[in-house]
């Protein structure tokens, strides 16, 4: 698992280059800024993981109170930052920006896990209401920044740990299609703003708005098709050196990689991401009780819905939406998470044999 995300990270580095080196980023950047930037945000993130690793995952749990208040604060406050680009999502912290919405995760994990586990919500309906109202605070916080993308993944998180535990498929099921229902109604809600319904509708005819909405999923297509089999080279992509695709680095990863290296060079990512997932599951299989089990569950799960959405939305199968894909797009916060998620998994890897006395 270590040496899977060391070379997805190295990966992601070298991709991130070849998105800005044609020529200076604004501001008097130079074009192998945000590629330094990266690479400290991979050094910091292994410190990140190798704590999480050594510290205990039992002790972590009984943290999970402070850990889910202090996050929900986070998301509280940052809804009175300045606007970027019309939410309202990241603290600025020196050259960095923090990113409350992506430590929810691993809050939510350490929360639901260590209560499900305790008290075993998964047993009955009553249970699943209780673990699912643990996740409605930092849901609606988020959606208010707004942010349509998190919520997602917050709810992957509470249906793959209860699922985990024993819940049965029926009452899952169940409550899905109830939070299906709610879903559809908050279309006609102002939570959900012009531009992102304008998103969601473009998946199904990016031709009819190419300019505008279609935009996003009508380059990315064709920067994937003009990679065919083996690529154009590494910085010969006419789509990423054109920046044809707006948040290429970030986002739209997946397109730079596709149209330089391929078909193959796609396969290869994909490759490591099998790798990491499988050894996800393994964790998930030998984990030694209840609480270790859950842990590796949720982790997973974000690892899932990561990969599958940003690449889907790449290819024109999802809908757009912003979600980095992991260990290889830019950003700081997003590289942490990632990163401490994969220490949890180490823990309870690494502690997975009981002690008998």
């Amino acid at each position: 698992m270590l040496a899977t995300v060391i070379l997805l990270a190295a990966l992601g580095v070298l991709m991130i280059q070849t998105c800005t080196a044609p020529r200076p980023e604004g501001g008097g950047a130079s074009a192998t800024a945000k590629r330094n930037q990266q690479l400290v945000f991979v050094f910091l993130g292994l410190i990140v993981m190798a704590v999480m690793a050594s510290v205990d995952y039992a002790a972590l749990a009984r943290l999970h109170l402070v850990i889910y208040v202090a996050v929900c604060v986070l998301l509280a406050a940052v809804l009175f930052t300045a606007e970027i680009r019309g939410t309202r999502r990241w603290f600025n912290v020196g050259p960095v920006n923090l990113q409350p919405a992506e430590l929810s995760k691993l809050a939510l994990i350490i929360t639901l896990a260590s209560v499900a586990a305790s008290q075993r919500l998964w047993e009955t309906l009553r249970g699943l209401l209780l673990a699912l109202a643990w996740a409605l605070p930092p849901l609606m916080l988020i959606l208010a920044e707004p942010d349509l993308g998190t919520p997602v993944v917050l709810v992957a998180i509470w249906l793959t740990m209860m699922y985990c535990g024993g819940a049965r498929l029926s009452q899952l099921a169940s409550l899905c299609s109830a939070g299906v229902l709610v879903g559809l109604a908050g279309w006609f809600s102002p939570l959900l703003k012009a531009h992102q319904k304008a998103r969601l509708l473009a998946f199904a005819n990016p031709s009819a708005d190419p300019q505008g909405a279609g935009w996003h999923l009508t380059q990315s297509l064709i920067a994937i098709g003009n990679g065919g089999l083996r690529g154009r080279g590494l910085f010969n992509g006419t789509q990423t050196n054109g920046r044809f695709i707006s948040d290429q680095s970030t986002d739209f990863i997946f397109t730079a990689l596709a149209e330089q290296w391929g078909f193959i060079g796609s396969l290869l990512l994909l490759a490591l991401l099998g790798v990491l997932l499988w050894r996800c599951t393994v964790v998930i299989a030998e984990a030694k009780d209840p609480l270790g089990r859950l842990l590796a569950a949720g982790a997973t799960a974000v690892l899932v819905v990561h990969v599958t959405v940003n690449l889907g939305m790449t290819m024109g199968l999802l809908p757009v939406k912003g979600m980095p894909l992991p260990f290889v797009s830019y950003g700081g916060s997003a590289m942490l998470t990632m990163m401490a998620l994969v220490g949890l998994l180490q823990s309870v890897y690494m502690r997975r044999h009981k002690i008998a006395f």
